[in-house]
């Protein structure tokens, strides 16, 4: 078969590929990029009130929760995201809220922290890093065990980590995550708390986790996901879940003022030496 002919039969290959890849359905999954922008500071206050002050910075995303119910079709919430490069901040107001509000309504969010579509620990090193928050208040910190999640205090000689939660009456729902990650050993200070190696200064570049938030309401005795409307189906599918895009941490502006006066003062004192060195010198001629 000459060179023609070969170049023919590529050709057609090429064009069955294409138009077969039309017709199979990918296998990858369409997970949503959500950004936690930084800013540095403390952060909001976590006390169940979102102020637009301090969520100033933020990232604000629509989501929804569907328990395909007559009773609640479509729970709305805006979410606010933000880090400073040692805890991440979630905000949570819903906009529109389930028909019956009942004390045990919850939300839930998980962290897939390796983000590697795994969940890992087992039941005497959990791992992973869960929140839950009550309607009524009651937060609770909570790791994943190798086949369910946790509460972090049921577990012997761990505490419940850094991280907290408050609401107030109104739908609003704030969370601080707190790293335990040190970038500088690159070890995590407490297996059960949030092990993320969130941006700093040490680690230049945007860090990537999976993450997923789940609302419980008690009047149905449900669960939903705000990344699939299937109920209960996504607290261990970490392939489903969505993805959590911390935002680098920026360089700070040089101080222009305090570099010259090094290089000048650098500059000073080799030559006091050395002018001080050669007058001893004259000195010693002269005697």
């Amino acid at each position: 078969m000459n060179w023609k002919g070969r170049r023919v039969i590529v050709f057609c290959l090429f064009c069955t590929y294409l138009v077969m890849s039309c017709f199979i359905p990918s296998i990858e999954t369409t997970n949503t990029n959500y950004n936690a922008p930084y800013r540095s500071g403390t952060g909001p206050t976590i006390d169940g009130s979102i102020i637009a002050a301090e969520w100033n910075g933020s990232t604000s995303y629509e989501i929804t929760f569907n328990f395909n119910d007559t009773a609640n079709p479509i729970i709305t919430v805006k979410l606010y995201l933000l880090h400073n490069g040692s805890a991440l901040f979630i905000g949570l107001n819903m906009t529109t809220g389930d028909n019956q509000s009942d004390s045990t309504d919850a939300f839930y969010i998980y962290f897939d922290e390796e983000h590697n579509d795994q969940l890992a620990g087992n039941g005497t090193l959990p791992r992973e890093e869960g929140l839950k928050l009550t309607r009524a208040g009651v937060f609770t910190d909570l790791s994943y065990n190798g086949s369910e999640w946790i509460d972090d205090e049921s577990i012997e000689n761990l505490t419940k980590g850094p991280s907290n939660g408050a609401r107030n009456g109104l739908g609003e729902w704030e969370f601080i995550v707190v790293s335990s990650y040190n970038p500088v050993t690159r070890k995590s200070q407490n297996t059960s708390d949030f092990d993320v190696d969130l941006p700093s200064m040490v680690l230049e570049g945007a860090v990537t986790i999976g993450f997923d938030i789940e609302y419980y309401d008690a009047d149905i005795n449900q669960y939903d996901s705000f990344t699939t409307t299937a109920n209960r189906s996504e607290s261990t599918a970490v392939v489903e879940w969505d993805n959590l895009v911390f935002g680098k941490v920026p360089y700070p502006t040089p101080n222009f003022s305090a570099i010259w006066a090094y290089i000048v003062i650098g500059m000073l004192v080799p030559a006091v030496v050395i002018v001080l060195a050669m007058i001893s010198v004259v000195k010693r001629k002269v005697e």
